[in-house]
């Protein structure tokens, strides 16, 4: 925020015209609060998550057609999408994947270099079943999440973004609303801030950073179908609130309130 950021902040506030000030997360609010000293009154706070598109989820192919039409192996698969910065638990999936040799798992993303340096671990630990698809067209990633009975979302206590910081605590993650309108399983690691969206019902989560307990949920999923589809079901039908349309309808109709 820099230094000019509390008083500009705190001068935003104070206007004598209307404003409303939108937040991804309720923890962000918290975390503004606490860094700029100041309170940000209720009725000038909207909460608006990031969303998704839910027309490019529309009509997607079961796991095993999806894989058919990606050229993959026919397998049980859990497909992670997303960066490949600190923080995003990808030191947990090398250790899953060799914990689960029968399972594929599926890395699509991740910059050039990156991408390469974890090739060259895996490939150092005689791992198999696990592939990195690399950089992917935006307009093909709903198929290879739909490639994948289970989607993996390993976030640690600390999370880096591409610009750098600690987005841990206040994140409201892409690739949280693309996998519920994946219809998936989610298996996510349980970060605070992620249950302002997901909850027991959408999602199954474990301890952060805690290998043993992703073990044991990752085994739940794999092994019992009827609750991959309890939590797919109900992810697919929680994120029709979490459009992008939805998104900008809700801050239009809280700005035009009282006006």
């Amino acid at each position: 925020a820099g230094r000019l950021g509390r008083p500009l902040f705190f001068r935003y506030l104070k206007s004598n015209s209307k404003t409303l000030t939108v937040l991804i997360t309720k923890a962000l609010g918290k975390v503004i609060e606490q860094r700029f000293e100041i309170s940000i009154p209720d009725k000038t706070v909207v909460i608006a998550p990031d969303g998704v598109d839910d027309a490019r989820y529309q009509g997607l192919p079961e796991p095993k057609e999806a894989r058919k039409k990606l050229g993959l192996k026919e397998s049980i698969t859990a497909v992670y999408t997303g960066g490949f910065y600190k923080g995003r638990g990808l030191e947990l999936l090398v250790e899953l994947a060799k914990a689960f040799p029968q399972v594929q798992f599926l890395w699509v993303g991740g910059k050039p270099e990156a991408v390469s340096g974890w090739k060259t671990i895996i490939d150092n630990l005689n791992i198999e079943n696990i592939q990195l698809t690399g950089f992917i067209p935006n307009e093909k990633l709903a198929l290879y999440q739909a490639a994948g009975e289970i989607l993996l979302m390993p976030f640690g206590k600390s999370v880096s973004g591409s610009s750098g910081g600690n987005t841990a605590d206040v994140c409201s993650p892409l690739k949280m609303f693309e996998y519920m309108a994946a219809g998936r399983a989610i298996l996510t690691s349980d970060l605070p801030v992620l249950r302002e969206v997901l909850n027991e019902n959408n999602a199954l989560f474990y301890a952060i950073e805690d290998f043993d307990d992703l073990k044991t949920k990752f085994t739940m999923l794999i092994s019992d179908a009827e609750l991959r589809d309890k939590l797919s079901r109900q992810a697919r039908t929680d994120v029709a609130q979490y459009t992008w349309q939805k998104r900008m309808q809700k801050i239009v109709e809280r700005f035009t309130e009282d006006l």
